[in-house]
């Protein structure tokens, strides 16, 4: 299996983000791959619950190109105040 860590950050200067240079044809199409993320990114593809869709055209893209397939529970992933 191979594991595919990512936390999506903007780098300093306005370059394009590291996994948007990816050649992410060559990390999917390999057998049983796993992506784990902390994109900081809104959409109602993977959480229903979003009000407002942010950061998601690059994931949502990249779902939709590999028919990827979400495994999310409806549950918090991050508790404290400001968080819903």
């Amino acid at each position: 299996m191979t594991l595919v860590n990512i936390y999506d950050q903007r780098p300093r200067g306005g370059e394009n983000r590291i996994e948007q240079e990816t050649d992410w044809g060559a990390i999917v199409n390999k057998p049983r791959v796993m992506i784990a993320s902390d994109m900081n990114a809104q959409s109602k593809l993977w959480n229903l619950r979003v009000k407002k869709r942010r950061n998601a055209s690059f994931w949502e893209e990249l779902v939709e190109e590999h028919a990827l397939v979400i495994w999310n529970l409806d549950e918090g992933t991050r508790v404290g105040l400001g968080t819903d």
